[in-house]
């Protein structure tokens, strides 16, 4: 059993939470940058919100319809603080321009961090985490125009697990909210009206090797099946490669896991476009300025695009991306900037080559 008998995860009244641990990974062959056919044009940066000092990064974007976007992300002094709060700009021209920031989450004296935008049942829902401590955090929503907050997943974890991040999410009837686990695994949380089922999944191993898999990002293809991309530690290093795993069979069994060679970022993000072609975006830690890249498939994460450069500040240092598709050829990507001062976000053309 992952929880602890105190876990306030035990009780969610109606709904009931069932639990599914995963074997552990196997590492497959590299992935093959093979994918080609599309041509990615990046477009000009817009700046959302320049604070002017740290600290705002954790960016995601939500689509409210007929232009209107709102680009949420975590608002404090430092990386982890009690006045850590979630807000929102939005804009009404498909991005071309954006308000000021508004208060979306403060609960006084706790860092809410890490918001991320899920559908449940039809109804836009807004997912953060509210961090106590190392070993208590939770994860908890709202839908986004209004109503009841609810507290989906509670810790502390035996073993004194916590919340790494969260990520991806975006399901009709369901939304699956991802998040870092206990001792390096990862999680991800499909949470739908009639129940709750939490997924485990170990460390992946390649021969000595143990990859910890950090700040997964999940989402469901249109011929159905699940693609899981992730973030990884190597043997106790902060970033290796970004990992891929698919699941053919709604989560049931899984593939072998596959590392992008030479991408080593943070907290990627994947989403798939109407047209059927998967992209995922994170940054490049071992590249100077932390550069954003981003990489296309066209057959549901078999095989990917050489990662194409997107933007690279002058001022240095990127990442944490929110992702929306404007249209079949169009997608929208935020990150913060310049250690943590400002939020900006970048258009995208992906098109037939």
């Amino acid at each position: 059993m992952i929880f602890g008998a105190n876990s306030p995860i035990a009780a969610f009244g109606a709904r009931t939470l069932v639990e599914h641990m995963l074997d552990p990974l196997t590492i497959g062959a590299d992935i093959q940058f093979t994918a080609t056919g599309l041509t990615v044009t990046p477009g000009t940066p817009v700046t959302v919100y320049d604070k002017g000092e740290p600290y705002v990064a954790f960016t995601t974007l939500d689509d409210r319809g007929n232009g209107v976007y709102r680009c949420y992300f975590r608002n404090g002094v430092s990386h982890i603080d009690a006045s850590g709060k979630i807000q929102y700009s939005q804009s009404a021209d498909y991005g071309a321009t954006w308000g000021a920031p508004v208060d979306a989450i403060d609960t006084i004296g706790v860092d809410d961090r890490d918001p991320v935008v899920g559908v449940i049942s039809g109804v836009s829902s807004l997912f953060w985490v509210r961090y106590l401590s190392e070993t208590a955090m939770q994860i908890f929503s709202v839908p986004v125009d209004g109503g009841a907050v609810s507290n989906v997943f509670g810790y502390p974890l035996e073993g004194g697990a916590y919340v790494t991040s969260l990520g991806g999410c975006c399901d009709n009837g369901a939304a699956i909210v991802s998040y870092g686990g206990p001792n390096g695994t990862a999680g991800w949380l499909v949470t739908m009206v009639a129940h709750r089922d939490v997924y485990w999944m170990p460390p992946a191993v390649y021969g000595a090797d143990i990859y910890r898999i950090y700040e997964p990002s999940i989402l469901r293809v249109i011929g159905g099946g699940l693609v899981v991309v992730a973030r990884t530690g190597l043997n106790g290093t902060a970033v290796g490669p970004l990992l891929c795993l698919r699941s053919l069979d709604n989560g049931a069994t899984w593939g072998n896991a596959q590392l992008f060679p030479g991408f080593k970022g943070t907290a990627p993000i994947v989403l798939c476009l109407s047209t059927g072609t998967l992209i995922v975006v994170s940054n490049k830690v071992d590249v100077g300025g932390r550069p954003i890249y981003l990489s296309y498939s066209t057959d549901d994460g078999a095989t990917w695009s050489t990662p194409t450069f997107i933007v690279n500040p002058a001022d240095s240092d990127s990442g944490y991306c929110g992702l929306i598709e404007v249209d079949s050829t169009h997608v929208l990507i935020s990150y913060y900037v310049n250690y943590y001062h400002y939020i900006r976000v970048i258009p995208v053309t992906i098109e037939s080559a």
